[in-house]
């Protein structure tokens, strides 16, 4: 009788024991499924993307996700050939030339003779050539920062996305403003803004970086 008792007391532990484990192994189960599950969700960015998503957050959502794509490869390739800022924008106003639709021609032409309107031709003209001057001064040392950095496409991408937060782009709309006068500001704010919401240099972007990864 006392041995039976043993067998049984014995086998009720190893019961339990077994129990327990199964337990413990549908835990770590559990476990390893919500961690697989939790990075399966986490949005992954190429540094492509990144950059992709900032300009559009950031500077402009004018162009369509495929001339903004091949902008951003003319520019990084530019950037590696040892280009001048102002050699890089030519490149881009040739590009943007012959890839934008007619309805975004049609846009940039009615806002450039609203602006013409307000300031006059001459006026317009020299809105943007000034313009020019100071967004190619504001940006080179970003741009030289990418030349060094942006040994790869993907690590120009990434260099550039760095380069590109909100206060970047504040400080180079600020500047131009300071270049223009309150009528040429207002003006091209007026009728350019829609296009480049850079422009609004007062409204206080925020940005939320997501995981990248590089292929």
């Amino acid at each position: 009788m006392i041995s039976a008792a043993l067998n049984i007391e014995q086998e009720n532990k190893e019961t339990k024991l077994q129990q327990a484990n199964a337990q413990h192994t549908d835990m770590k189960f559990i476990v390893l499924f919500a961690l697989a599950a939790w990075t399966t969700c986490e949005p992954l960015l190429t540094p492509k993307m990144l950059l992709t998503t900032k300009v559009k957050q950031l500077v402009t959502a004018f162009l369509s996700d495929e001339q903004l794509s091949r902008a951003i490869d003319i520019a990084a390739l530019d950037i590696h050939n040892g280009k001048l800022v102002d050699e890089v924008m030519t490149d881009l106003h040739s590009y943007f030339t012959d890839s934008l639709d007619d309805t975004q021609h049609r846009v940039i032409n009615n806002a450039y003779e609203n602006m013409s309107k307000d300031l006059g031709e001459e006026g317009a003209q020299n809105v943007f050539e000034r313009a020019k001057k100071i967004v190619s001064y504001a940006v080179s040392p970003a741009v030289e920062i990418v030349r060094v950095e942006g040994v790869t496409p993907d690590l120009s991408y990434l260099s550039m996305a760095r380069q590109l937060t909100p206060n970047f782009v504040r400080t180079v709309a600020a500047l131009v403003k300071d270049t223009l006068t309150p009528a040429e500001w207002n003006s091209a704010r007026t009728h350019f803004g829609p296009m480049l919401q850079m422009l609004d240099n007062d409204v206080q972007q925020s940005w939320n970086p997501l995981p990248v990864t590089i292929p």
